[in-house]
């Protein structure tokens, strides 16, 4: 297999994918959770639960997109290309909750990407920067 086949397989693509698993869970419209189990609600109501959702979402959009910017020769510092990506796409989906959904964006959640994008990056800053091919 070619680098640049193992590459799409290996970083690209989960990146791609996570990208849209976020985009399609932060514009599903709100949801009536009366069908969920009786103990499921109580778990909902935890203050921070949504706040902990988000960063670990753009957690791992950071850290994939991270991956994948670090095997592209067009970025010069990728890491922080896909810490500044994360954040101020955590920002747009924020201000398309409120202008194009039903959901309500909210500045707390953009902090919590935030946050949670610092934290995708860092395991991959603590490490080195594998080989060019």
């Amino acid at each position: 297999m070619t680098s640049g086949r193992r590459d799409l397989l290996t970083a690209h693509l989960p990146a791609a994918a996570w990208l849209l698993a976020v985009t399609a869970s932060l514009a599903a419209p709100k949801r009536d959770f009366a069908d969920l189990p009786e103990w499921w609600p109580h778990l909902l109501h935890f203050q921070a639960l949504d706040k902990v959702v988000h960063g670990l979402l753009f957690a791992g959009l950071a850290l994939l997109v991270g991956r994948s910017f670090r095997r592209l020769p067009l970025f010069r510092r990728p890491l922080l290309a896909a810490f500044l990506a994360a954040s101020l796409y955590g920002l747009a989906t924020e201000v398309g909750q409120h202008t194009l959904t039903d959901r309500a964006g909210e500045a707390a959640d953009w902090g919590a990407d935030v946050l949670g994008a610092a934290a995708g990056v860092a395991p991959l800053a603590l490490r080195r920067r594998p080989a060019p091919h």
